[in-house]
């Protein structure tokens, strides 16, 4: 199932009922938070590759993906920080360790040699990026650890034996997902298992949303070609100059960043565990289950 949104349609609010219920708006209903028990199973045998079958053709498939446009995410997003120089083949190019013949050079032509295959990606952190833009817990909770390319058909020109632009230049989002698992032990650690999970998935109902960028509309960052000039003129893309104003290792405005996206999503009732009874509420995915309880544990009821 794939849902087409615009990048500023993708909010907080709408990533969170996609992961947890699997539907854009928050269901008014506890009973219609819980899918059923087949799609839950479902979903944890599935993968994204089962969204397309062996020939690429899209296929049934109880995957959830979203797709937003790639423009408003390059533009106004976490793509405005992306720099081409960000890229180790662009490094290596125009600081003469890469040889390549006269002519021109697309990048769908350059990765066929598996040497240069991931040298046109890279990756950027969200939470260590700040800039002007009252985004960042926006950025930081939906993307955070964000990937990068030089679209297939930028192009490398080499003249009389020398490395001199890059023409039709573009960066492009590469597919992402949205979930509580993060390859960064301390953010896995302090931001998703003592922070975010506990509080806006504590019953673990919530499955991996797969997120894929419709390239569409994007045009060249640099019309003239991308010289040396450019390359020497540091980054050029948003407000990149901040690039790391927020200390590496420096976890609290992330985390605090964190704490006013759960009040938000609590106030907007996105994320909901205490009923009108103010009753705690358990939901539980083995068979559907949704139990309520007082807050002093001396009262189960089920169903409500």
């Amino acid at each position: 199932m794939t849902i087409q949104l615009t990048y500023n349609e993708f909010d907080v609010h709408t990533v969170t009922n996609l992961f947890l219920y699997g539907t854009v708006d928050t269901p008014p209903h506890y009973a219609n938070r819980l899918r059923s028990k087949a799609d839950y199973d479902a979903l944890d045998m599935a993968h994204i590759d089962d969204l397309k079958d062996a020939q690429g053709n899209p296929i049934n498939s109880p995957v959830l993906k979203v797709e937003i446009d790639s423009v408003g995410y390059m533009l106004t997003g976490p793509g405005r920080f992306a720099d081409p120089k960000m890229a180790s083949f662009v490094q290596q190019f125009f600081e003469g360790q890469v040889t390549l013949p006269n002519g021109s050079h697309t990048v769908a032509d350059l990765k066929l040699n598996p040497i240069y295959e991931k040298s046109f990606e890279f990756t950027l952190s969200q939470y260590k990026i700040s800039d002007a833009q009252d985004d960042y817990a926006h950025r930081t909770y939906i993307y955070n650890t964000t990937d990068f390319e030089l679209s297939p058909d930028t192009t490398f020109v080499v003249e009389n034996g020398q490395n001199v632009r890059i023409e039709n230049l573009k960066i492009q989002p590469l597919p992402d997902n949205f979930n509580f698992i993060t390859p960064e032990f301390l953010n896995q650690v302090l931001g998703n298992e003592f922070i975010l999970e506990p509080n806006i998935d504590p019953y673990k109902i919530g499955r991996s949303l797969y997120i894929e960028y419709d390239h569409t509309g994007l045009t060249a960052d640099y019309p003239s070609g991308y010289t040396i000039a450019d390359y020497n003129a540091g980054y050029t893309r948003g407000e990149t100059e901040n690039l790391g104003s927020i200390p590496q290792y420096a976890k609290l405005p992330a985390l605090l960043a964190m704490d006013n996206v759960i009040a938000d999503l609590k106030q907007t009732g996105t994320i909901d565990y205490i009923n009108e009874h103010s009753e705690t509420t358990v939901l539980g995915i083995n068979a559907g289950d949704i139990v309520y309880g007082s807050a002093e544990d001396d009262e189960i009821r089920f169903p409500l």
